[in-house]
């Protein structure tokens, strides 16, 4: 349904709800969704939540910033719940909303000004509305000459009637406070997607209508984070058959975690409370300022651990000769990072097709570093890409078990091992192969140049004339990249390489040779190599390795050819170079 809508939004702005747990609400895709149409994503996972969450919509879609934003437990068997404090610092009107769950409870909500003054419902000058789980007043202000100061909210219920009341039961309800005027508070939307192992700064900005800065501000930063993943736990379970409930046709991954957490009787992801500090302070609220401009943010390296929602909370306290509040929330969903490191690969051999390529089966198990697993059921989040060598062919198949398999063809004659790229939304492609399966190596000894009769110097070879050609011919049916590189011992008559003393590659080549044809390398592409320029024969002498690499076998001789200087013999020697694989 998304993808026959969503090219009809144009610049409507979506923000999405969704009511229900981990089991029963596709994070990535809600999150990707809202995010491509500048809104925001949150969850409720109760119905009260669900409740309160439409209240604080309704407040920012009137320009009415949030003043109040908790859920509280009214305690069982009590008639008064704990008062509630509210502050407020120059606001020219406030509304309070007091949900809870049952309907069979009937919770009643009073306000206490700062100087003692009890409003109730009847209350003139209050508009006030309810419902079976709801009621709120409004009252502009100041209210009786009353304003600025600590208001208290306080909720209370009947206790029953009779010889013998029933006992009251515990009851979730929540206050939500929101107030025109004063200093507008709300989080940044962030940019990107976020995954596991990824730095976030949860920014805020809190500023008056004006823009100008509000003084004397702290802000500080609730954030629900989820305990483990759904990708770990389908890892572990692997997938049960798709089902229909109530007429939707549901994925597997959708039903499989629906009936664990029906088996479970509980919310199938546990989620833990962690607390931080945002700042204004142009270096640690990482807004790249240098002067506190009411943006608050702080960014925190190790709180996306995990894969799932994240619930955050941001309150910001203010003012000096009378302190106001703020809050806003919002939910990130977290998705799986992938790690090159740790998503293995194996490959089966299919077929070999008639160009000499193969067709060749990967099978790889995605992860994060952080003991992450996708699972499965996300095959939609990623995407497979080509490399060099390899081309992936026909779509990515869902095993079940948090493995997932892509077929390929891969030719021999390139360098890389059989590999493909995934690419994730927002995020750099990761590249993942099989082991490398080895190339072959020929390390061709090369003496080039003339060594003279000088007793005053060590000579690394008799006195005579050198030369060295090398011959490497490729006698199959398709081209063969090949590398060669150079490793002098003896540069211009110069020892490099004598014990103690060792080379390196010091120049290097890339050819692709056409099927069945041959080159070589002689002492005057070696010294072009080298030096930049062909060297003339008879130069000082030259002396080392010229080492080439190709991913198949080669034919590949060395012509030795050497003249001796007393006698003036000449001498010819055809050595056939053996490969061998190279790690």
């Amino acid at each position: 349904m998304i993808d026959e809508v969503e090219g009809e939004l144009a610049n409507t702005k979506l923000s999405i709800i969704g009511f229900g747990t981990e089991a029963s609400l596709d994070g990535p895709l809600l999150t990707s969704l809202a995010a491509r149409h500048g809104g925001i994503y949150k969850r409720a996972g109760d119905g009260l939540s669900l409740k309160k969450f439409f209240v604080l919509a309704f407040g920012n879609i009137f320009s009415t910033a949030i003043s109040s934003d908790p859920i509280y437990i009214f305690p069982k068997n009590t008639t008064s719940a704990a008062p509630i404090p509210l502050n407020v610092c120059g606001e020219e009107r406030i509304t309070v909303v007091l949900g809870w769950e049952n309907a069979s409870e009937r919770l009643l909500l009073s306000l206490i000004t700062p100087g003692g003054n009890t409003i109730s419902s009847a209350t003139p000058g209050v508009f006030t509305s309810s419902g079976d789980t709801w009621v709120y007043f409004r009252l502009n202000l100041p209210f009786a000459g009353e304003r600025d100061g600590v208001w208290t909210v306080q909720v209370s219920r009947f206790g029953g009637g009779g010889e013998f009341p029933a006992p009251l039961p515990e009851e979730r309800f929540f206050v939500t406070a929101t107030v025109d005027g004063g200093p507008n508070f709300f989080h940044i939307k962030p940019r990107r997607v976020y995954y596991t192992g990824d730095t976030i700064n949860p920014r805020v900005v809190l500023r008056e209508p004006s823009g100008q800065m509000v003084e004397h501000a702290t802000v500080t930063l609730e954030v629900d984070a989820p305990g483990e993943g759904t990708g770990n736990i389908l890892t572990v379970t692997g997938l049960h058959p798709a089902r229909v409930i109530d007429g939707d046709q549901l994925d597997a991954r959708a039903s499989t975690l629906i009936d664990l957490e029906q088996t479970k009787n509980a919310p199938l992801v546990t989620t833990s409370n962690r607390f931080f500090e945002l700042f204004d302070d142009g270096e640690l609220d990482g807004d790249g300022t240098l002067e506190p401009d009411g943006v608050f943010g702080n960014p925190i390296k190790d709180l996306l651990e995990k894969e799932g929602n994240y619930a955050f909370h941001a309150k910001a306290t203010y003012g000096e000769n009378c302190t106001g509040t703020r809050e806003t929330f919002w939910t990130l969903y977290v998705s799986v990072g992938i790690d090159p490191e740790c998503t293995k690969m194996t490959g089966e051999t299919v077929a070999t097709l008639p160009d000499g390529r193969q067709h060749i089966r990967l099978t790889f198990k995605p992860c994060d570093g952080l003991g992450n697993y996708v699972g499965p059921g996300r095959g939609s989040s990623f995407t497979i890409t080509p490399q060099p060598g390899t081309t992936p062919t026909g779509p990515v198949t869902d095993n079940g078990d948090g493995t997932y398999t892509q077929d390929v063809v891969w030719d021999p004659a390139s360098f890389d091992p059989p590999r493909v790229g995934i690419s994730q939304p927002d995020r750099p492609t990761v590249v993942i192969g099989t082991p490398s399966r080895g190339l072959f190596s020929y390390s061709v000894k090369y003496l080039c140049g003339t060594q003279g009769n000088d007793a005053c110097c060590c000579g690394s070879v008799s006195p005579g004339t050198y030369a060295t050609e090398i011959n490497i011919h490729n006698f199959h049916e398709r081209e063969v990249a090949i590398q060669k590189h150079v490793l002098p011992l003896v540069m211009a008559g110069a020892v490099a390489g004598r014990e103690p003393r060792f080379v390196g590659r010091k120049a290097s080549d890339k050819i692709v040779l056409p099927p069945h044809s041959a080159t070589m390398d002689d002492c005057c592409r070696i010294g072009e190599l080298l030096f930049g320029a062909p060297r003339q024969s008879g130069g000082p002498v030259n002396l080392g390795f010229l080492e080439i690499l190709s991913p198949v076998e080669l034919q590949v001789t060395a012509v030795y050819t050497v003249t001796n200087s007393a006698s003036g013999s000449t001498s010819i020697d055809v050595e056939t170079i053996q490969p061998r694989k190279a790690g």
